[in-house]
């Protein structure tokens, strides 16, 4: 009768609708599954090992010790650690004023090395190691490390702090005004330091890249700079829906 066909005609429409979602499931899935792979294939052709912006640095070291009358050694570790080939080509500048200002600023003179009871020789380790979606990259040297003292003193006579904030500053604070625009404790102006420049880019390209930087220092032992950036560049994930000419986008931006 009608009521049975028109039961009948609704269970097929509902089996129907059943084998057609089924269908776009595993076709979604597909689809997923492979654009999952090109992504990952892309991603891998990026990556270029770290070597490629630590070789160098040994040049560099020699020229600023022959320049400078320093005996400074260069230990770079990590060198096959991959990292994104855009980002690689960022972290280049911001490595140079570090490693710079490490030797000309951190690594003592052999005398004054040897008065104070380190080998004649000053070291300067460049290492590079993931952690999580990060590279880290470590640059050590055993020097004189940073008076803190001498920070604030240059600070406040650049104007940079004002007095009364003095007292609350942590080790960290005091240690970031380094970073500073401007901010150079050199005495005379030569081409390896004391043109005001330097530090800030450090900040500013790692600020660009959404990493960070972090320095510890023990005077008379050394200083640790730590840069922390991402591993690859970051990715948006987008969903295009359209309805009739209309496209709607709908995107998940990335957390980092």
């Amino acid at each position: 009768d009608l009521h049975r066909l028109i039961r009948r005609q609704r269970q097929m429409c509902i089996r129907d609708s059943t084998e057609s979602m089924k269908g776009l499931q595993k076709a979604t899935q597909t689809i997923t599954r492979i654009s999952d792979e090109m992504q990952r294939n892309v991603m891998e052709m990026r990556m270029v090992p770290v070597r490629n912006v630590f070789q160098k640095f040994p040049r560099i070291v020699r020229d600023i010790s022959r320049k400078t009358g320093k005996k400074v050694d260069i230990i770079l570790q990590g060198e096959d650690t991959e990292i994104d080939k855009g980002i690689a080509e960022d972290i280049g500048d911001p490595l140079v004023h570090i490693i710079r200002n490490a030797v000309d600023h951190g690594i003592e003179s052999p005398g004054v090395r040897l008065e104070a009871g380190k080998p004649e020789r000053g070291t300067v380790i460049l290492k590079a190691a993931h952690e999580g979606n990060f590279i880290v990259i470590d640059i050590i040297d055993d020097g004189t490390g940073i008076d803190r003292d001498v920070i604030l003193d240059k600070a406040l006579e650049k104007g940079m702090i004002e007095p009364e904030k003095v007292t609350g500053m942590s080790r960290e604070e005091i240690f970031n005004l380094i970073f500073m625009p401007g901010f150079s404790t050199a005495g005379e102006v030569t081409d390896v330091s004391g043109r005001g420049v330097g530090m800030d880019v450090v900040r500013t390209n790692l600020n660009k890249l959404k990493g960070n930087v972090r320095v510890t220092s023990d005077f008379g032992q050394g200083t640790h700079v730590r840069l922390e950036v991402p591993l690859t560049l970051a990715l948006i994930e987008a969903m295009l829906v359209g309805v009739g000419a209309v496209s709607y986008t709908h995107l998940t931006l990335p957390t980092n």
